[in-house]
């Protein structure tokens, strides 16, 4: 008995309990880490039903189904929180820094900077992320190999038709005919 007592002050001693703000701090790295996994599983347990991103440079606002679809699009997704700070006022907490993110959509290499700020609200015991505002400026990376295969297709093909149709009018009666001699 007085073993589990020693392991209950143990337990709820002030050096081992965190503060909401480490909470917070963990839990959106474990966010972004979850959709370079896709593992669904942690992403419904920290999103809540109701997130939206809104996205100034665009002017548009995503609901959650939406934003976890464009997620699942990245491929080899790494993501990396730094200066991040988070502020917690109750039953609400603020998280904002800056977000690096690269990966692949199809083929093609997206890195990406952003600031985000994201608010969390505290239900059930737990803390969901409820609402970001992203402003990011994406630079794609690995474009080069498909732009090269989507152009140089149809310039290929119109380069052998080109000279196709030059050699078959350079052996033509007509075209020998309008030919000038000298």
């Amino acid at each position: 008995m007085r073993r589990a007592c020693l392991g209950f002050l143990f337990l709820a001693s002030p050096a081992f309990t965190q503060s909401v703000e480490q909470i917070v701090d963990r839990l959106t790295t474990e966010w972004m880490a979850a959709v370079g996994n896709k593992d669904d599983a942690t992403l419904n347990r920290i999103m809540a039903d109701e997130f939206i991103a809104h996205i100034p440079e665009s002017g548009r606002a995503i609901n959650r189904s939406e934003w976890l679809r464009q997620a699942r699009l990245m491929e080899n997704a790494e993501c990396e929180y730094k200066s991040t700070q988070v502020r917690s006022y109750g039953e609400y907490v603020l998280a904002s820094g800056r977000l690096s993110c690269k990966g692949d959509i199809k083929g093609i290499g997206l890195e990406e900077d952003s600031v985000v700020s994201d608010v969390w609200v505290h239900r059930d015991n737990l803390w969901k992320v409820s609402t970001r505002v992203v402003a990011s400026t994406p630079r794609f990376t690995g474009i080069w190999r498909p732009l090269a295969i989507g152009a140089g297709i149809p310039s290929l093909l119109w380069l052998f038709v080109a000279i196709r149709n030059r050699s078959r009018q350079s052996g033509s009666l007509i075209s020998s005919a309008n030919r000038p001699y000298y």
